[in-house]
């Protein structure tokens, strides 16, 4: 910006195939729409459209990630979703577990347990890993599903409603 602030840039799912080639070229990064968001100044964010299925539930398609960038693999936390742009896979978002230490890799699992034999886990050797963003917040057009406790509880509540009531009717005879 005008302050010299990095604006968090916009990879849009039709910006995605350039992306692959121009991640580095700062005259295509600026192309790219960038925006300003409260709270997010230090480091340098990018934002990534969703495409796809694998993270759903967590992530649904066309959902927007702003993930900031991860200067060293070795700050890779397990079990946290990351934007990662591959060599051999592109630009995907999945939740990493780092044994790079151990095994010298990086497993990348989806979230989708529906379907999850149609998104399998991804082994890449960090050597691999052109870029590497941590997911730090989200921004959804829809509206999520009350999670599996939430629904138990409101079920619960319902019932116990209904017997009140109940109850309250049969004193009121």
């Amino acid at each position: 910006d005008s302050k010299g602030n990095d604006n968090i840039v916009l990879v849009p799912l039709r910006a995605r195939a350039g992306y692959l080639t121009g991640y580095e070229d700062p005259e295509f990064i600026e192309t790219l729409p960038a925006y300003r968001l409260p709270g997010l100044s230090n480091g340098t964010f990018r934002m990534f459209e969703v495409y796809g299925h694998s993270m759903s539930p967590t992530f649904s398609e066309s959902d927007t990630v702003i993930a900031r960038f991860v200067e060293n693999l070795a700050e890779i936390r397990d079990d946290r979703c990351y934007v990662i742009l591959t060599k051999r896979d592109g630009i995907v978002v999945k939740r990493v577990i780092n044994r790079i230490q151990s095994d010298g890799k990086l497993i990348l699992n989806s979230d989708n347990q529906r379907h999850a034999s149609e998104y399998p886990p991804l082994v890449i050797d960090p050597t691999d890993v052109l870029e590497m963003w941590y997911i730090s917040l989200y921004m959804s057009r829809q509206m999520r599903k009350p999670g599996e406790m939430l629904s138990r509880l409101i079920d619960v509540e319902s019932r116990l409603t209904i017997l009140e009531d109940k109850e309250r009717n049969r004193l009121l005879k």
